[in-house]
């Protein structure tokens, strides 16, 4: 969640209103299409590949479901989050 405002820089209220089929690809790039943003301005927002990588972690009962939505399998050897660069030092 916190992966879509960082990357693509979406105001507080434009995630809450993102809605998933507005996630698409245009000129061979991942995009937010039509956003409604603040003053009703509607824009196109590139978003980033890490971001897109992010979205695995939807929380979908099925990973199946998750995958239709991404259109690719889940790779566990290669998880997306393992890329966050977040770590914890022990």
């Amino acid at each position: 969640m916190l992966a879509v405002p960082l990357g693509c820089g979406l105001r507080r209220g434009e995630l809450l209103a993102l809605q998933l089929a507005w996630i698409q690809q245009r000129e061979e790039h991942w995009v937010i299409a039509d956003l409604v943003g603040k003053g009703g301005h509607v824009r196109t927002v590139p978003m980033p590949a890490w971001v897109k990588d992010a979205i695995f972690l939807l929380g979908h009962v099925s990973i199946q479901t998750t995958e239709r939505y991404l259109g690719c399998k889940q790779k566990l050897r290669h998880a997306v989050n393992d890329r966050l660069g977040i770590e914890l030092d022990a």
